[in-house]
C-alpha cells in the first residue's frame, strides 16, 4: 500500500506543469543579473552622397547642377549597446524581470536610444524544466531627449536552468542570457 501511495503522490508531483513545486524554485530565490555590452547591427538613419544625373536627351548627359545630393536612408550599422538585465526571484515563485537597452542614436549622433521591458509573473514547469511565464508585459523606448513610449506586450516565456553559479535564461525569441546571483 506504501509503494502505490508513493507512487501516487509521485506521478501527481511530475504532472503540475502550471505552478512550480517550491523545492524547485528555491535554489531560484534572490536577485540576479548581468550588465554587458555587445556590437549589434542596428537600423539607424545614415546621411549617403548619391550621384545625380541629369539627362538633356537620348544617351546624351549633361554636367549641370551638383554631380551628388545628400540623401537620408536607414541602414543596418554595427553599434555598441548597453544591456542590463535584472531577475528577482521571490519564495513564493513571483519573479519580476527587467532588462534595459541604452546605444547612441546613429554614428553620428551621441544622444541616447533607451528601450527595455518589465515582465512580472510566476515560476512554472513545462518541459521537465523551470519557465518564467509572464502573462504580459510593458516594453518603453525613449528616443534621445523625447517622452517615453510604453506598449503592452503579450504573454511570454522563458526557459530557466542552473549552470554553477549562472543562471541561464532563455527568452521565447532565442536570446539567452547568463546572469549571476547579486543578493539572497
Amino acid at each position: 500500500m506504501r509503494i502505490l501511495a508513493a507512487l501516487f503522490a509521485a506521478i501527481l508531483l511530475s504532472v503540475m506543469p502550471t505552478k512550480a513545486r517550491a523545492d524547485d524554485a528555491s535554489e531560484l530565490v534572490g536577485h540576479w543579473g548581468v550588465v554587458f555590452t555587445s556590437k549589434e547591427l542596428v537600423r539607424v538613419p545614415v546621411l549617403r552622397d548619391r550621384p545625380t544625373v541629369s539627362l538633356a536627351g537620348p544617351g546624351m548627359v549633361t554636367r549641370r547642377g551638383p554631380l551628388f545630393s545628400t540623401v537620408l536612408r536607414d541602414e543596418e550599422v554595427p553599434m555598441e549597446v548597453e544591456h542590463s538585465i535584472s531577475l528577482q526571484i521571490h519564495a513564493d515563485g513571483r519573479f519580476k524581470l527587467m532588462t534595459h537597452d541604452a546605444r547612441a542614436a546613429s554614428p553620428t549622433n551621441d544622444c541616447r536610444v533607451r528601450a527595455g521591458f518589465k515582465r512580472e509573473g510566476m515560476v512554472g514547469r513545462a518541459n521537465g524544466g523551470l519557465v518564467l511565464r509572464s502573462s504580459s508585459g510593458l516594453f518603453r523606448k525613449a528616443d534621445c531627449d523625447a517622452a517615453p513610449e510604453d506598449r503592452r506586450e503579450g504573454e511570454s516565456v522563458h526557459m530557466v536552468r542552473r549552470e554553477g553559479a549562472l543562471l541561464v535564461v532563455t527568452g521565447d525569441d532565442g536570446t539567452v542570457w547568463q546572469l549571476r546571483k547579486v543578493t539572497g
